[in-house]
């Protein structure tokens, strides 16, 4: 899937090579916790994101629902149409749709509710590897600012991600970035991958105007 992911700047299922960001944030002493609050689902909200690599796109949560595997999803248009799922439930956000090598994924977790140093984890299975994505908030009530515009209350979360291959063992895949402003949803993320030396590949997306209903 050729997008950001999450509203996201969404790209979580690519493989990964750590990248360097400009990581100018100011560090507040606020506890944080990553949550719906942090990922609007209104009906009607949209985001407007510049992508190094796809340029500007638009993500829109639609109106309406819909029930997979008996689980309430918010429907999310994004990139070149391209639908995701999302559910809430509590505090966690987690997707439906996603796909490593073609394989589909019915949980795969983008927010779980916490503080400083919550951790999680994805495993997706794909043939001839599995990969496991480590995910941890790495910082909370920060001020970040984007494209020239201050966001207050964000988190920072980064996801690590390694491949077990056959004849290949396990090794680092790499790291995505991603910062979360509070009541607005993702502000900007980061990721650079190289899979074995086949597809290098870096993208920066940053948060250009949004709209919660």
């Amino acid at each position: 899937m050729k997008k950001f992911l999450s509203l996201a700047f969404v790209a979580l299922l690519f493989t990964a090579c750590q990248k360097d960001y400009d990581n100018t944030t100011t560090s507040s002493s606020a506890a944080g916790a990553a949550s719906a609050s942090y990922f609007p689902l209104t009906a009607g909200s949209t985001w407007l994101h510049r992508s190094q690599v796809f340029g500007e796109y638009t993500t829109t949560v639609l109106p309406g629902d819909t029930i997979i595997d008996n689980k309430k999803f918010s429907i999310v248009t994004t990139l070149g149409g391209a639908r995701q799922f999302y559910h809430q439930q509590g505090g966690n956000i987690s997707s439906y749709g996603q796909s490593f090598g073609g394989v589909p994924v019915p949980n795969f977790i983008v927010l779980k509710e916490g503080g400083l140093g919550t951790k999680w984890t994805n495993t997706l299975t794909s043939p001839g590897a599995v990969s496991t994505f480590n995910s941890e908030i790495k910082a909370v009530g920060l001020t970040r600012t984007v494209l020239g515009k201050q966001y207050k209350d964000v988190i920072q979360v980064e996801i690590r991600q390694t491949v077990t291959a056959p004849g290949f063992g396990t090794f680092d895949a790499g790291t995505y970035v991603q910062f979360y402003a509070k009541g607005v949803g993702a502000i900007e993320g980061f990721s650079q991958y190289d899979f074995m030396g086949l597809t290098p590949y870096s993208d920066t997306t940053r948060l250009v105007s949004y709209t919660i209903k």
